[in-house]
């Protein structure tokens, strides 16, 4: 994440592969995903947000993160195991 400049869990991926039984097709479309929702979020944020605070972008920026790696929670603990959940 480029939030946390660059740190990433590396345990995360092969604990997809393993638990959610995640293909590379469903790897890459999460991926192709993420990169669009940055796009847009890109594209909000020129458009509509250029004047906001950036404390307040760092702060919502950084309460949706967290609220996304929360839900992982769901797929640590064997709550809810599903490729598509994870993805989507």
């Amino acid at each position: 994440s480029h939030i946390t400049f660059g740190v990433v869990n590396a345990a995360k991926v092969p604990a997809n592969y393993v638990w959610l039984h995640l293909h590379t097709a469903q790897n890459q479309i999460m991926v192709l995903l993420e990169k669009l929702i940055f796009f847009i979020g890109l594209n909000i944020v020129r458009k509509y947000a250029l004047d906001v605070s950036w404390r307040k972008l760092i702060l919502f920026g950084s309460l949706v993160v967290t609220f996304f790696n929360v839900l992982y929670f769901l797929i640590i603990f064997d709550i809810f195991r599903h490729a598509w959940f994870y993805i989507f």
